[in-house]
């Protein structure tokens, strides 16, 4: 691969990186799995516009202090859409879960099957 192709970077990354650390907090279930976290931030870099430069320094100096403002809102919305998106995902999955466990013990159970 070309060295121009490896040096893009999504110059919100570490921003969307620190904003999943500073939330992680109000969401204990998820912040306990560092996978989960992983796709915390991929989701909300997806729901985020691209912001790719060569250089760190690309871009650090352009925008007005509006502009930041409203990057800085719109990944902490976009972090906590994502929060709650796998929050939910995993509650749901451990929901199903549970149902699917109970319904074989169950089965079980009329059946007249024991453990031991």
């Amino acid at each position: 691969m070309s060295n121009s192709l490896t040096s893009e970077h999504n110059r919100l990354e570490p921003l969307v990186y620190q904003a999943v650390q500073y939330h992680a907090a109000r969401y204990p279930t998820v912040a306990d799995d560092e996978g989960l976290l992983a796709d915390v931030a991929r989701i909300a870099l997806n729901h985020l516009p691209a912001r790719d430069s060569r250089h760190p320094i690309d871009l650090s100096f352009h925008g007005t202090g509006d502009d930041r403002a409203r990057q800085s809102q719109m990944i902490h919305s976009a972090v906590l859409w994502a929060f709650d998106y796998v929050y939910a995902r995993t509650a749901s999955s451990a929901r199903h879960l549970v149902r699917n466990l109970n319904a074989g013990f169950e089965a079980q159970a009329s059946s007249g099957m024991s453990y031991l």
